[in-house]
């Protein structure tokens, strides 16, 4: 049977062909918008850590070409060694995140964060043995041979391989049958391919790895896809649930009751009303579809309109604090004037003081928050949460704040305070 370990050219062609194939999986997972799954993060720093290993790796075949530079060859060595074993690091890390975002219940982290010590530590002797010697070094011909502790490595890296196919194992029921394949895949192979050391090593196990790492894009890639279907499954149902929600027979009966009222005892009160319920509606009827933000000035103006209408109602019972700090950002639209009507029939229920709706909006850190506050009675969060009902308008809106934009709706209430709403925006990349 043939060495492959005498042929370097071989070698070399085929650890190109493998840092083509990684650096062009690294270009989808950029390419792709994945940055909110944690898994992909992961899945990111395996894909560049193959990269620095598989660099490292063609370069110290090229050094056997007779290029003499010991330093050079040690800092190969070092990406050889050392990138390996930050890739199963995150493996261990991309599988974990993967079966929490499909929904596997307390997942543990605590071999990863255990993992990681070891990896640490051994990372560091990894480092040292650049100057001592200890993992590998330089024989006179200038090529990387095993030092006196190699038996470290071969220690460590079947170990972590081992918990990884257990941890797989373990979580299996939440993964397809293809997921399960794909996640054993990279640990098997590579204990597998071990056994040809003495015809050939490492190049088989490297190239098993970044066969393992093309399926699990496909695996990934595949599951964003299912995804992003879903979300815009569940986009269609909030609009139509939006829609339904949006249809408030109290505030039309009110607003009606108002203006009949106002036709007997001013007119020209009563024509402004019409004039300002129908620029509410028509702002309903044209945004209750729309699939893309709109401008925060706009929304404004449509919540703005809503709030002249129930003035005209409550009079002096209810008071709006405007505290407008920023306009610069995108909203889904119809989605704060919602919160409002929700703050207004809270605020003024069971109240017998005058009821102040505060809307602010503010830059932060990360972004953008839109405020609403009442001083109402407010309301036992827990208690809502568990009442059985459906709160079609207030899910509606979350749901399109988070598939539309990114957005966070948090709701707090004390009993007797009142209640806050904020909306979370991510800022501009």
């Amino acid at each position: 049977m043939p060495n492959f370990n005498e042929m370097i050219e071989l070698n070399i062609g085929l650890l190109v062909f493998a840092i083509l194939v990684t650096f062009f999986i690294l270009l989808g997972c950029v390419g792709y918008k994945s940055r909110n799954l944690s898994y992909m993060r992961n899945f990111v720093w395996i894909v560049c850590m193959n990269l620095v290993m598989l660099i490292g790796e063609c370069g110290l075949w090229i050094m056997k070409l007779g290029f003499k530079n010991v330093w050079l060859t040690k800092l190969f060595g070092f990406f050889s060694y050392g990138g390996g074993t930050i890739m199963a690091l995150f493996y261990l890390f991309c599988i974990l995140s993967f079966v929490e975002e499909r929904g596997a219940p307390d997942v543990s982290y605590r071999s990863a964060y255990l993992m990681r010590i070891v990896c640490g530590c051994y990372l560091v002797l990894v480092f040292l043995s650049m100057f001592n010697g200890m993992l590998f070094q330089v024989d006179a011909h200038g090529n990387l041979t095993d030092g006196p502790y190699y038996w470290i490595a071969w220690l460590i890296d079947p170990m972590i391989l081992l918990i990884e196919i257990l941890v797989v194992v373990h979580y299996r029921k939440n993964l397809s049958r293809f997921g399960t394949i794909v996640m054993l895949n990279f640990g098997l192979v590579s204990l597998l391919t071990t056994g040809l050391q003495s015809i050939w090593y490492p190049v088989p196990e490297l190239l098993a790895c970044t066969l393992a790492l093309l399926l699990m894009f496909m695996l990934f890639y595949w599951e964003m896809a299912k995804n992003l279907v879903e979300n815009e499954r569940e986009l269609m149902q909030s609009q139509m649930s939006l829609a339904i929600s949006q249809i408030q027979p109290h505030f039309l009966y009110n607003t009606l009751s108002t203006i009949a009222e106002l036709c007997r005892k001013d007119s020209a009160m009563a024509e402004e009303v019409t004039n300002r319920f129908a620029l509410y509606l028509r702002g309903n009827l044209e945004h209750m579809g729309d699939s893309f933000p709109v401008e925060f000035s706009k929304e404004l103006k449509h919540v703005q309109t809503y709030l002249w209408i129930e003035k005209i109602r409550f009079q002096h019972e209810l008071q709006v604090v405007y505290d407008i700090q920023t306009e610069d950002f995108i909203i889904p639209a119809l989605t704060v004037q919602p919160l409002v009507e929700n703050a207004v029939k809270h605020g003024m229920m069971g109240s017998e003081n005058v009821c102040t709706i505060t809307i602010r909006t503010k830059c932060v850190e990360r972004g953008y928050q839109v405020i609403i506050e009442d001083d109402g009675c407010g309301f036992d969060p827990e208690q809502v949460k568990n009442d059985g009902r459906k709160h079609i308008g207030i899910e509606s809106v979350r749901n399109r704040l988070r598939f539309m934009v990114g957005g966070i709706l948090t709701v707090r209430s004390v009993i007797g305070k009142g209640t806050t709403v904020i909306i979370e925006i991510p800022g501009k990349e």
